[in-house]
C-alpha cells in the first residue's frame, strides 16, 4: 500500500456556502488550539488560517473520525480523514505542510479504496473501527514491531528475489538444449509459481532420468531381519533356514568372493540363469539393483501417452520400476499385452489414463525420484501423474471398457498405498461393476479375438484377488461371491501366457527368470481359499468358526502349500513377491 499524495486542498470551495457540496475526499489538520475539528455533518477547514464551514449536500455521507492518527512529533493535534462517497475523484488530499513521515511512528495503513467505511487505524491486532464495521484490517507492516521503512525494505527484497527468479528461468530457457527447453516451458505452463518451477529445474527432477548407480555387490539385505533369532526357531525344522538364500547371506566374505568369481564365469556361457539352482546373482545382490529387461520398453514414447513428461528414457525407467517392484505382487493387467499395445497404439489394452496411473506408481518405486514418499506434495512427480490420471478418469466416467476396469483397480491400489483406502474403495466398486457388466467373471461371453480373451481372463483374476485381500484385511463382507468361472492355465505349460519377467543383475549379462506365472497362479489359488473363509467369517450371515471349519480350511491351506511348484518351495524362494506369497 503506497503513501497518499501530499497536496493542497484544491477541491475545497474558494467561497464556502451552505449549498456547497464537497466534491472530493479531504483531510482536516487540527491545530492544538482547536477544540473540535469535526462536528456531526459539518467540516471545518483550518488549512488557510481561517475557519470555513460547509454543509455537505444530502448525497454526501461522512464517517466521523475516519482515519484518526497522531499528528507527529511537532504536532499536538490530529489528522482526521473524512470520506465523501459521492466524490467523482476518489483520492486522498492532505494539507500542504503535511508529511507522510507523520504516520511513520504508528505503522498505520492508508486505504486503497477511499470509500472504505471501516475507518481502519492500523492498530493491532484489530482496530475498533474494523470491529465495529466487521471489516478486515489492512497493514503495511507484516508484524506489530515492523516499521514502515522495514516494510518497504522487505517488499523490495521480495521484488528483487522474484526478478532474479524470472531472470534465472530465462537463462535456463536460453541456454538449455531444445528438448530440455520445451520441458521447462511445459513446467512453467503447468505451475503458476515460478519459484517452484525453478526448484524443479535446479533439482533436475524432470530434465533427465537419474543415472543408474553402480550397486555394491558385497552388500545385501539382512535375512531374517533380526540381530538375534529365537532359539525355538533355530532348533525347529524350519524349511526357510535350509533355503539357498539363507545359506548365501550367512556365508563369510571369503566364500562369497569365491562364489562371485565362479558366477561370472558361468554367466559368460549361459543366457538365462535357473533360479532353482545354487547361488545366483539374486542371492548375493540387493533386489533393487535388478533391472527389468524387455525390448518393448525401448520403443515406448512418452509424448503419446502423457502430458506430464516428454523424456522417453525417464518414461521407460518409471514403467520398469513399476514392473520390478509392484507389478509382481499387485498386477491389474497382463504386462506383455499392455506393453505391446503401448507400442502399437492399441486403445483396447492401453490408454493415457492407465499409463499415467502406472507412472504414478512407478514414481513411488523409483529410487531416483526426489521425495517420492511425499505423495501430497504438488511438486512431486507422482502427484502430477496422479492428478492427470484423475482428470482423464473424469472424462471416462460412465464408459465401460476393459482398460477402464484395469485403471480403476490401479487407482484403488495407489490410494491404498498412500493410506487413503477409503477413497480408493470407490474405484474398486466401479471396477467390479464394469467387470460384471462385461461378463469377465462368467463364461457367458464368447470372444473371438484370442488376445482380448486372454486379457479379459487375466484381468478378471486380477480384480478378484485384489478385492478378496481388501475385504479380508479389513474384516468386511466379501465383494466377490466366488472365483471367476474360467480357470487359469498351467504355468508349467503356458508360462508365456502370464507374461514372463526377466531381471538383469550388475554381476553379468545373464537374465534371471522370476517365475511370474507360477507366483500369479499360486496367489490366485490362495485368494480363492481366503474368499471362502471371508464368507464364513464376515459374510451376510457370519457364523462362529467351529472345529469343523478349522480343519476344513487348514486342510485346504496345507494342500495348497504342498502343491507349490519347485521354484516356489521355501528352500528356493528369493524375490519379495515370493516371500509375500508364503
Amino acid at each position: 500500500m503506497t503513501s497518499p499524495p501530499i497536496c493542497c486542498w484544491s477541491c475545497w470551495p474558494s467561497t464556502p456556502s451552505a449549498a456547497t457540496s464537497l466534491l472530493c475526499d479531504f483531510v482536516l489538520h487540527t491545530p492544538a488550539t482547536t477544540t473540535t475539528a469535526f462536528v456531526s455533518n459539518y467540516a471545518y477547514d483550518y488549512g488557510a488560517g481561517s475557519a470555513y464551514r460547509a454543509e455537505p449536500a444530502p448525497a454526501a455521507r461522512f464517517l466521523p473520525a475516519h482515519r484518526i492518527v497522531p499528528g507527529g512529533p511537532d504536532r499536538s493535534g490530529y489528522i482526521a480523514a473524512v470520506v465523501d462517497l459521492s466524490c467523482s475523484r476518489p483520492c486522498w488530499h492532505f494539507p500542504a505542510d503535511f508529511s507522510s513521515s507523520d504516520l511513520e511512528a504508528t505503522g498505520a495503513s492508508y486505504p486503497s479504496d477511499p470509500t472504505d467505511q471501516s475507518g481502519c487505524s492500523g492498530d493491532r491486532p484489530r482496530c475498533m473501527a474494523c470491529i465495529k464495521f466487521q471489516a478486515e484490517c489492512h497493514y503495511t507492516s507484516a508484524t506489530p514491531t515492523e516499521t514502515r521503512v522495514q516494510a518497504l525494505k522487505r517488499k523490495y527484497d521480495e521484488a528483487r528475489d522474484e526478478t532474479n527468479c524470472y531472470r534465472e528461468l530465462y537463462q535456463y530457457l536460453h541456454n538449455s538444449p531444445e528438448s530440455q527447453g520445451l520441458e521447462i516451458l511445459r513446467c512453467i505452463r503447468l505451475d503458476t509459481n515460478p519459484a517452484a518451477v525453478l526448484r524443479q529445474i535446479q533439482g533436475g527432477d524432470l530434465l533427465r532420468p537419474p543415472k543408474s548407480p553402480v550397486h555394491e555387490t558385497r552388500l545385501r539385505y539382512e535375512f531374517p531381519y533380526r540381530s538375534a533369532m529365537p532359539l525355538i526357531i533355530q532348533r525347529s525344522n524350519n524349511a526357510y533356514l535350509n533355503s539357498i538364500l539363507y545359506e548365501a547371506v550367512t556365508m563369510d566374505q571369503q566364500g562369497r568372493d569365491q562364489v562371485l568369481d565362479q558366477m561370472k564365469q558361468v554367466q559368460e556361457k549361459h543366457e538365462v540363469v535357473d533360479m532353482a539352482g545354487r547361488f545366483s546373482p539374486a542371492h548375493l545382490t540387493p533386489y533393487h539393483a535388478a533391472k527389468y529387461v524387455d525390448p518393448l520398453l525401448s520403443g515406448a514414447q512418452a509424448a503419446s501417452w502423457t502430458s506430464v513428461i516428454s523424456d522417453d528414457a525417464l518414461f521407460a525407467s518409471l514403467i520398469s520400476a513399476y514392473l520390478v517392484h509392484e507389478y509382481p505382487t499387485f498386477p491389474a493387467f497382463q504386462k506383455d499385452i499392455f506393453l505391446r499395445a503401448m507400442i502399437e497404439g492399441d486403445s483396447r489394452f492401453c490408454s493415457p489414463l492407465l499409463v499415467n496411473i502406472v507412472l504414478a506408481t512407478g514414481c513411488h518405486c523409483h529410487r531416483g525420484i526426489p521425495n517420492r514418499s511425499k505423495y501430497w506434495d504438488s511438486h512431486n512427480l507422482a502427484y502430477r501423474f496422479l492428478a492427470e490420471a484423475k482428470r482423464l478418469w473424469e472424462l471416462e466416467m460412465g464408459k465401460v471398457s476393459l482398460v477402464n476396469a484395469q485403471a480403476a483397480v490401479m487407482l484403488d491400489i495407489v490410494y491404498t498405498f498412500n493410506a487413503l483406502d477409503s477413497m480408493g474403495r470407490t474405484y474398486l466398486h466401479q471396477a467390479l461393476s464394469m467387470g460384471h457388466e462385461m461378463g469377465l467373471f462368467t463364461s457367458d461371453v464368447l470372444v473371438q479375438d484370442q488376445m482380448m480373451s486372454d486379457a479379459r481372463l487375466f484381468t478378471a483374476w486380477c480384480i478378484h484377488r485384489w478385492a478378496v485381500i481388501q475385504t479380508f484385511h479389513y474384516q468386511e463382507q466379501p465383494l466377490m461371491k466366488g472365483a471367476p468361472v474360467v480357470a487359469l492355465p498351467d504355468p508349467d505349460e503356458q508360462s508365456a501366457w502370464f507374461g514372463n519377467i526377466y531381471l538383469q543383475y550388475p554381476l553379468g549379462q545373464a537374465l534371471s527368470n522370476t517365475y511370474h506365472g507360477h507366483v500369479f497362479k499360486a496367489m490366485c489359488d490362495l485368494r480363492v481359499i481366503i474368499n471362502d473363509l471371508g464368507h464364513v467369517s464376515y459374510g451376510s450371515y457370519p457364523t462362529t468358526i467351529t472345529a469343523e471349519h478349522y480343519f476344513i480350511f487348514r486342510e485346504r491351506l496345507e494342500r495348497w502349500f504342498s502343491s507349490l511348484p519347485t521354484p516356489l518351495k521355501p528352500e528356493n524362494i528369493i524375490w519379495p513377491g515370493q516371500f509375500k506369497l508364503q
